[in-house]
């Protein structure tokens, strides 16, 4: 048997899949949410083996989706460290022995991956533990 949890803010789109699933014998919704802080709280303990979620909700798209780990690699994360202290691209780049363009990419991965658009608030979702 295969235990599934459905996340969606729309109850109608949670029912169906819910019913839609229970026509299959080896498949069992364990669970619903309505909101991404519902399942994170509610997750825990349940045995669920997939989630089934709308990942474009505000509140789900980077913590659900990444399992609650760090979304961010080594490497990102030191350069999301020396942006937030300020430091310019050309500066980062000789201090951890990248080129600016890598320092470029990396930093335009943050901002995609942090739903952010610049450094400022890039600095404030590093130091509101991402």
């Amino acid at each position: 048997m295969i235990t599934i949890a459905l996340i969606d803010d729309h109850l109608i789109v949670r029912s169906g899949f819910a019913q839609l699933l229970g026509l299959e014998p080896d498949l069992q919704v364990v669970a619903e949410f309505g909101s991404g802080q519902e399942a994170l709280a509610g997750l825990p303990g349940r045995g669920v083996q997939v989630c089934i979620c709308d990942i474009s909700m505000p509140d789900i798209a980077v913590k659900l989706a990444a399992g609650r780990q760090d979304p961010l690699t080594r490497r990102e994360r030191q350069v999301a460290e020396k942006l937030a202290q300020g430091m310019a691209v050309k500066e980062i780049a000789a201090e951890l022995g990248l080129s600016p363009k890598t320092v470029h990419v990396h930093r335009a991965n943050l901002l995609e991956k942090l739903g952010v658009s610049n450094d400022v608030e890039l600095a404030r979702r590093m130091f509101d533990g991402w």
